[in-house]
């Protein structure tokens, strides 16, 4: 059920310290229409897009695209989902806003934002992403839910703890039970190499993050986790 995935949606206050934070990652801006009233940009490395938003959001928001929304509303209730919001008017622009069991936001919208980017390859100086990591409480329970949206399991395991891969339409989830994990962040594959530029162009690491991992923070606090590779 679930659809082509569009962004990682983001509340800022500082739109613009926003997108100067993601270019010094070697983020680039991206074209975006005239949708939302409020303040709005997207950035992206070619491999994971991510919104900004200047208003009040359930941030962080998971967000796809999936044309005839009102069908939706009773189907992702009969899966177990909450409905947060609900706009299907013939003269609006359509957006369903629900959470899964662990609470985690999800976001319908019937139309793109924003052009799609074209990259050669990945531009960020945070490496190759790999997944949008998200914590769960339980994975035996999470993974289910997760792919009665329409998500595919692609591997599972308990070491070093229980954790899980599942692939939507355009994206791969990391489902982590870990109390190392508490928020839902952004994973990249870093070299050395990377990590040094990311230290000469002034980007602060963060100590708090999970065992052999960096971490840096973005201004509206997204967790953007650094693996070696």
């Amino acid at each position: 059920m679930i659809a082509r995935f569009l962004e990682l949606g983001v509340a800022t206050e500082r739109i613009l310290d926003s997108i100067g934070f993601f270019e010094d990652l070697g983020f680039r801006q991206l074209a975006t229409g005239d949708i939302w009233q409020h303040p709005y940009a997207v950035v992206s490395d070619g491999g994971i897009c991510i919104g900004l938003h200047g208003t009040e959001l359930m941030s962080p928001i998971l967000t796809f695209v999936l044309p005839d929304l009102a069908a939706e509303v009773n189907e992702l209730r009969s899966r177990g989902m909450r409905i947060r919001h609900a706009r299907t008017g013939d003269d609006d622009f359509n957006e369903i806003v629900f959470t899964e069991p662990d609470q985690h936001c999800l976001r319908l919208i019937e139309a793109r934002t924003f052009s799609p980017p074209h990259f050669d390859e990945n531009s960020s100086l945070c490496g190759v992403f790999s997944e949008i990591t998200v914590p769960v409480r339980d994975l035996e329970v999470a993974t289910p839910s997760w792919q009665r949206l329409g998500f595919e399991l692609l591997e599972s395991t308990t070491d070093p703890y229980p954790h899980a891969w599942i692939r939507g339409n355009g994206i791969v989830i990391g489902l982590h039970q870990s109390r190392d994990i508490d928020q839902l962040s952004l994973s990249f594959k870093c070299d050395t190499t990377g990590l040094s530029a990311l230290r000469d162009r002034g980007i602060e690491f963060i100590d708090d993050g999970p065992p052999g991992v960096n971490l840096v923070r973005s201004p509206d606090g997204l967790p953007i986790l650094l693996h070696g590779n």
